[in-house]
Parts: C-alpha cells; sequence; structure tokens
C-alpha cells in the first residue's frame, strides 16, 4: 500500500485552492499515465509504478492523489462513445470532483491523456479539453449509470444518448455554447459545425 502524501503535496506545490489543487492533479496524470492496451493495470499503485493504467486505475490514482489534501473525488462509472460514435462495451470511469462543499467539476484524465491517432496511442496536445466539462458537452460522449451524474435538469435515456451526435472536440476548444448545442443535438435540429485542418474552408 503507497502512501501518497508526499506525492501530493510535490505535484501541487504553490496551489492555494481545491481547485488549483484540482488542475494540478489532473495535469500531472494526463502527463505522466499512459493507456495500458493489455488491460492489465486496473489499480492506482499498480498504474503508478508502471506509468500506465485503463480508465478505472487513471481515476483511482488521481482519487488517491487527491485523498490526502482532503479533497473529495468520486469516481463514475457508465459508457462512452468511441471515435466512430458507438458506445463501448466494456464501460467507461471518470470523475467528479468537489470544488466547493455541494459544487464540483466534470472531468476525465484517461481521455485528457491521450488517445489514439491513426492506431496509435499519442499523448494529447490539449489535456484540459477534458477537464471542469460542462454536463451537456459531457453527456454528448459519456452516459454515467447513475442519473445524478448527468448534472442536468431532465436526465436523458441511454436511447437518446445513443442518438446525440459524435461531438468535435474542437467544438468545445472553439468555445461554443454547451447548454445550447446540447438542446439542439437533443431535438435533433442540430446544424453541425465543421473545422478543416487548416483552419480554412475547403472544397
Amino acid at each position: 500500500y503507497i502512501d501518497y502524501t508526499d506525492l501530493a503535496t510535490q505535484i501541487t506545490a504553490g496551489c492555494t485552492d481545491d481547485y488549483q489543487h484540482l488542475k494540478a492533479i489532473y495535469e500531472w496524470v494526463c502527463k505522466n499515465i499512459d493507456y495500458d492496451f493489455s488491460n492489465s493495470i486496473h489499480r492506482a499503485d499498480s498504474c503508478l509504478a508502471m506509468r500506465k493504467g485503463v480508465c478505472q486505475a487513471y481515476c483511482e490514482l488521481f482519487y488517491r492523489i487527491a485523498q490526502p489534501l482532503n479533497i473529495r473525488v468520486e469516481p463514475i462509472d457508465g459508457y462512452a462513445k468511441g471515435i466512430d460514435g458507438r458506445i463501448g462495451k466494456d464501460g467507461h470511469t471518470w470523475l467528479f470532483a468537489y470544488t466547493q462543499e455541494k459544487r464540483g467539476i466534470l472531468l476525465d484524465p484517461t481521455w485528457g491523456a491521450g488517445g489514439l491517432v491513426d492506431g496509435r496511442y499519442q499523448k494529447s496536445p490539449n489535456c484540459w479539453t477534458w477537464f471542469n466539462v460542462e454536463p451537456e458537452w459531457m453527456l454528448l460522449t459519456h452516459y454515467p449509470n447513475l442519473d445524478v451524474y448527468q448534472l442536468i435538469d431532465q436526465p436523458i435515456t441511454m436511447r437518446q444518448f445513443r442518438d446525440l451526435p459524435m461531438p468535435n472536440q474542437l467544438w468545445r476548444e472553439y468555445g461554443l455554447d454547451a447548454k445550447k448545442l446540447f438542446r439542439l443535438a437533443k431535438d435533433n435540429t442540430l446544424s453541425l459545425p465543421v473545422f478543416y485542418n487548416g483552419g480554412e474552408n475547403q472544397f
């Protein structure tokens, strides 16, 4: 059993509030942990030792680092869509972290760390896409087993989730309105924005 106190103190040096602590932990996990495609590393201690793990390991490691700092972190189990928009059969785990007593943020350190690009794992150039994610953005790709973690007034069903379009992560990076986009997607009236690699329309 590993004591994470020293690591937590090192990672969060200079942080002054829980939100800054969470940002520091998230950035460290994203930069230092790779995905385990052998699907064998599920626990925090092994994840830290091997510097890789599956989503449960990412989230347990995050939780264990936050624990000595008295920051409450809750794992969220559910399902996520792959790049092709299909829901993965094996399930997925992400996090809700408290910044105040009854308030907090959604984050996914596994997706923030990186993903498959042309069949090969690559670290993400922008891990912050999956930190402090608006509930509506998260629901386009992540469906929690417990409705309470949807964090919206009227929870959607799995069938509705399945029918939602797969977003481009640039939608969020370009500052599109999550609530409006989610409502249009849910009502099936969304005209999907398109982004091109060169930043210009290509015909």
